[in-house]
């Protein structure tokens, strides 16, 4: 047999069966915040998830709440840095915010014991967006889940039950999207191939919290 006539068989084999194409998903390019940029605008009676919009947007950062819900926030901001809003922020509102990547945390001070701040994570997932107020945390998940192209395993319903979350995120990896979802109700998730656990976290002391913008 020729090496010409080789080839051709060769060629032949490679198009009746042809190798299979395993498509990676691409990991979330995260930008990092934008501590010195300089923003202005007005905040009267907005609560803190509306105001993070405007404030936020300028600055390539997102917000998460853990039980400040209730905070209205009026202030009047002209020509000053997103570092200093935000600790004008937490001394006249009493809470705390965490940065974990580009996604900012904020907890009232004196209940941090009750929420598990999460720790910086690896997130790979691909980006998505999502922007939930008072939202029931069974429909947050189905949007995740179908976000993610995984799957939920069946879990009890009391787990989801009369639970809300409030959350607003921009190209995010679902990964993170989905923790943070679930952290603000002491819920994680375990990530295996395609398919995803939910669970209770199992109980602590205190939680372990993200990098603080004030060094606590």
């Amino acid at each position: 047999m020729n090496f010409t006539k080789l080839i051709r068989i060769v060629f032949v084999v490679a198009l009746a069966f042809p190798m299979p194409v395993v498509a990676r998903e691409k990991a979330c390019v995260v930008n990092p915040p934008s501590w010195d940029k300089k923003v202005t605008l007005s905040l009267k009676g907005s609560s803190l998830h509306k105001a993070s919009k405007p404030l936020f947007d300028q600055s390539n950062l997102n917000f998460v709440g853990f039980g400040v819900e209730d905070k209205t926030i009026n202030l009047e901001i002209e020509n000053k840095t997103l570092k200093s809003v935000i600790e004008k922020l937490e001394a006249d509102q009493k809470i705390k915010f965490i940065q974990n990547g580009n996604v900012l945390a904020a907890y009232p001070s004196n209940k941090a014991y009750l929420y598990r701040i999460p720790r910086s994570k690896n997130y790979q997932g691909k980006c998505i967006s999502i922007d939930f107020l008072e939202t029931k945390l069974s429909n947050v998940l189905r949007i995740i889940e179908s976000l993610s192209k995984k799957t939920f395993n069946d879990f009890p319903p009391s787990l989801v039950k009369n639970k809300k979350v409030t959350i607003r995120l921009i190209n995010v990896p679902w990964d993170q999207a989905l923790d943070l979802s679930l952290m603000q109700h002491n819920l994680q998730a375990k990530v295996k191939g395609d398919s995803i656990a939910i669970e209770e976290y199992p109980a602590i002391a205190k939680p372990a919290p993200w990098n603080s913008l004030s060094g606590d």
